[in-house]
């Protein structure tokens, strides 16, 4: 519940001089919570009801792990890389995960999707170590570039920002949304910043994109940082794609068509620990879907972990990654189209 009233308030805190008093007061608020409890009901029974209370903890964790289980898949081998990881705890080597996936409705050649998300720009990593990763980026030659919100976050930094994401913009057309770090610094800002780069940003609007010889429909979703609602487009025959920042609305846009959702936000929990995962998941849907690639209902769900972070800046056990997406013609489609089957070379 504190969670859920967290990332609500969050996303109505629209000035970042409030944002860190607001996660402090949060944070502060949970903690006395705990310790008064544990003074209060210490030594009777009481203490059943925190009890209780851990023991569901538990019990939806488990349900959460075989929903993981269950509805996760597995990235493929890559024939691409940022760097080796040296270190697990606090690595800053980005990882490139490949998915793969197969949509009935693609009557196209296979393409790729290099995604990003979360790069937060600024003073924390400096811009060589983001312009040498956009450039090793840019030489796999991807189809599309999808950049899922959280680009920057400071005014100081929208120039370097805009200079470390021309690269790919020049190899690919580009397409972002704004996340709540772009919002909270200034959303008209960050969207010049990035057109300035090349990017087409789309807010709660839709495109059709010609690519590999068809065409999907790309729509960008605001919400929930954003007070207009987003509103289903109309696919007219065309794999739907939908760009949005947080995967917490994942069910309305399956239900509403989508046949793929791109989203980061969570930066995977930036602290995790090994065999148990993140410590917290500022979603509304707990630890259901931390990172990956998700199919639930024939809709498929890729959540990057991110390239930067924000506050506090240190990853533990969790490697930052950009996601190389293969799309695919359903096995049935492209045998009628004799095309060849397997991995892309």
């Amino acid at each position: 519940m504190l969670l859920w009233v967290s990332t609500r308030l969050m996303g109505y805190v629209q000035n970042v001089r409030l944002k860190h008093p607001v996660i402090y007061l949060l944070a502060g608020l949970m903690l006395s919570a705990g310790v008064f409890t544990g003074f209060a009901v210490g030594g009777t029974a009481w203490t059943l009801i925190p009890a209780a209370v851990i023991a569901a903890a538990a019990i939806i964790e488990i349900r959460h792990v075989a929903f993981r289980r269950r509805h996760r898949i597995p990235p493929l081998p890559s024939a691409h890389t940022l760097g080796r990881i040296r270190r697990p705890v606090g690595s800053v080597q980005p990882a490139v995960l490949r998915h793969q996936i197969e949509l009935p409705p693609w009557r196209g050649r296979p393409f790729t999707v290099l995604h990003l998300s979360d790069l937060h720009i600024d003073r924390w990593f400096p811009a060589e170590w983001f312009a040498d990763s956009v450039r090793r980026l840019a030489a796999m030659k991807p189809d599309l570039v999808f950049l899922t919100g959280d680009a920057v976050n400071r005014k100081g930094d929208l120039a370097r920002a805009e200079e470390v994401l021309k690269p790919l913009a020049a190899i690919a057309p580009s397409y972002a949304v704004l996340g709540n770090h772009d919002f909270w610094l200034d959303a008209g800002l960050v969207t010049g910043c990035l057109g300035r780069a090349g990017f087409t940003v789309l807010r709660n609007e839709a495109r059709r994109v010609d690519v590999a010889g068809g065409a999907i429909l790309l729509s960008g979703c605001d919400e929930p940082w954003d007070d207009i609602p987003w509103r289903a487009p109309d696919p007219r025959g065309l794999p739907l794609f939908v760009l949005v920042h947080t995967a917490d609305g994942f069910a309305k846009y399956s239900a509403a068509g989508a046949n793929a959702v791109f989203a980061g936000h969570y930066h995977a929990g930036q602290v995790r620990v090994p065999a148990i995962g993140p410590l917290l998941m500022p979603s509304v849907n707990g630890r259901r879907f931390d990172h990956g690639h998700f199919v639930l209902g024939g809709a498929h769900l890729l959540i990057s972990a991110g390239l930067g972070t924000e506050y506090p800046p240190p990853r533990i056990f969790c490697r930052p990654d950009v996601f190389e997406v293969e799309i695919r013609p359903a096995p049935a489609l492209a045998a009628q189209r004799g095309s060849p089957q397997g991995e892309l070379p």
